[in-house]
């Protein structure tokens, strides 16, 4: 079971984009697999935009972090593999 006080943290070194790496440690958090989540991210965040981000923080080897509310939960982005879910 998910301790709502811990942190879970997803990502990884794959090639996944951030979004699919969000909605992995979205699904971590809740305790199913992504493909089960029933929270849409689109509703909460502009994903293409946070693609963008990441993609131009990437080439330009800038610092970026993004933060938002998902259900409940606090989301910290700082790239495809530091990825943080709180409540």
């Amino acid at each position: 079971m998910y301790d709502i006080d811990s942190t879970t943290r997803g990502g990884g070194s794959d090639c996944r984009s951030v979004v699919a790496h969000v909605v992995t440690a979205l699904a971590h958090a809740e305790g199913v697999e992504p493909e089960r989540l029933d929270t849409c991210l689109a509703d909460h965040i502009d994903a293409d935009a946070l693609e963008e981000l990441y993609a131009r923080s990437r080439a330009e080897t800038a610092d970026v972090t993004v933060r938002f509310a998902v259900e409940g939960y606090e989301v910290v982005v700082g790239g495809p593999g530091d990825i943080r879910v709180s409540r």
